[in-house]
Order: C-alpha cells, then structure tokens, then sequence
C-alpha cells in the first residue's frame, strides 16, 4: 500500500486511491500541479484553484500543464444577449420583416415577396437557402418546369419566412 495523505474532507487516503470514499472527491496525485484554466501551480489536496477559482476536486484532476503565459480575457459588453441573433446587417425591409415575424412568435409567416417570387431559385441561391433552391431546380429540371413554377410561389409567399429560418434559427426549411 502506498503513503497515506489526507483527503480535503479529513478522510486519510493512500496514495493508490483514485477517489475518496467519503465524499468522491478525486485524490490527489502529484505534489505540485497547475491550473488548465489559469496556469497557476497547485498545491495537492487544495479544493480550488486559487489564481482563478476552478474546482480541482472533480473526477478528472488537474494534469500537469505548463504555466500560461497569457491569458486571453474577452470583454462583452453587459447588454449581450446571446438569444436574440443580430441581423442589423440585413436591409430595413428584412429588419422590419424579421421583427415583425419575431413579435408574434412566428405566427406571422412574412408577407408576398416579389423579389423573391421574381427571381425564384436565383433569390434562394442569394440568401443562402440551398435547400429549396435545390428542390426548386432539380425539380424543374426532372419534371419539365412544373416544380420550377411551384416554387416561385413558394418563393414569393413563404421566401421572407424561409429566410427568417436561415438567418434566426440557422435552418434551411424546404417551404
């Protein structure tokens, strides 16, 4: 059996147990270790780190990682709101359109879009929407047109709903 040493609990542990009995923390393994998330050096048995606060007390201990050198902070500012896409870059008509689709929960599906209904698969191909410009394609080119037609009605009535899609829910829907 290896040398005994205590666990953060009180327990006594030897050095070939992986985990403590008592309260699952894992066990020490070296006397000195660093921090993965700061780079500062531990000390065994210490709970937490103390440059950066990371619990060293999980079921995968620390491993020996050399000190970081720099450390890499990113500042948000406090209005960040990371459930709202930010689709400012887009032109006011699909600024307005995408709002008002937002506001009331999707029920409102966009209004006729006559670019959109004009250029068919062309617009689609445009605004990233390779899913139904693919279908509205492929299909005219097997079914002599037939589908091609379809879908500039498609386009023009669901188009500012499929780009909402794309843009908001990163979802490239087929109608």
């Amino acid at each position: 059996m290896g040398s005994v040493t205590q666990c953060a609990c009180g327990v006594a542990l030897s050095s070939d147990q992986r985990f403590c009995g008592a309260c699952g923390k894992a066990v020490p393994t070296e006397i000195s270790r660093f921090c993965p998330s700061c780079g500062q050096q531990l000390v065994a048995g210490q709970p937490f780190c103390p440059g950066c606060g990371a619990h060293s007390g999980t079921a995968k201990p620390f491993t020996n990682v050399p000190p970081l050198t720099q450390r890499r902070s990113v500042s948000l500012p406090p209005d960040t709101d990371f459930g709202t896409p930010d689709y400012s870059n887009l032109d006011p008509y699909y600024r307005a359109e995408f709002d008002q689709i937002a506001e009331t929960e999707e029920i409102y599906k966009g209004k006729w879009n006559w670019a959109a209904f004009i250029f068919g698969g062309i617009w689609a191909l445009t605004k990233g929407l390779w899913l139904p410009a693919l279908i509205a394609f492929g299909g005219a080119f097997f079914t002599g047109g037939v589908v091609g037609v379809i879908y500039w009605l498609v386009f023009g009535a669901r188009g500012n709903y499929m780009y909402y899609s794309k843009i908001v829910k990163q979802k490239d829907i087929p109608f």
